[in-house]
């Protein structure tokens, strides 16, 4: 009796952690498609006509500061593409694992952590880019910088997102 009571538990366990696991893909292919919605908002509001980043409207900019920011910015983008591009397949990968019929959560663990480890390089990379920028600024347009960081991300991966893109609700 105890074994057929510890079996029903099992199944009822598990069938719970599939439940909710499901409902944890739901949620995030939603939060996937909300986040796509507010990267177009974010891009349309990038800078002027021509496209540049809002990062060269701080005032007093001259033509050479423009031009050392604007390297910075590709430079750092050329850098975070592989490894946006590598978290993705890492995503993807952990995708297959969550869902498996038996997993394997050692396997799942260690994709976490490549992910983690992932979004922690492009992090150092975005705050070193801009350290780079503003060892290139005066005071007066440090502060700007500053004060105005929200807007300043765009130079970080490209994509006009912060991170890894997905936004957190609440």
């Amino acid at each position: 009796m105890k074994t057929q009571n510890l079996k029903y538990f099992v199944l009822v366990v598990s069938l719970l952690l599939s439940t909710a696991s499901l409902n944890l893909m739901a949620q995030n292919e939603q939060s996937d498609e909300s986040g796509k919605q507010r990267g177009k908002h974010w891009r349309s509001h990038r800078g002027g006509p021509d496209g540049q980043s809002r990062i060269l409207n701080i005032p007093g900019l001259t033509d050479q500061q423009k031009t050392a920011i604007e390297k910075i910015r590709v430079q750092t983008q050329k850098e975070a593409l592989p490894i946006r591009n590598e978290m993705r397949e890492k995503r993807a990968r952990l995708n297959t694992l969550g869902t498996a019929d038996k997993a394997d959560m050692n396997e799942i663990n260690k994709v976490v952590g490549e992910i983690g480890d992932l979004q922690t390089q492009l992090m150092k990379n975005r705050e070193m880019a801009k350290q780079q920028i503003r060892e290139l600024l005066n005071d007066e347009q440090r502060l700007f910088f500053d004060t105005h960081k929200r807007g300043m991300h765009h130079f970080g991966d490209g994509n006009g997102r912060r991170g890894n893109g997905r936004h957190g609700r609440g």
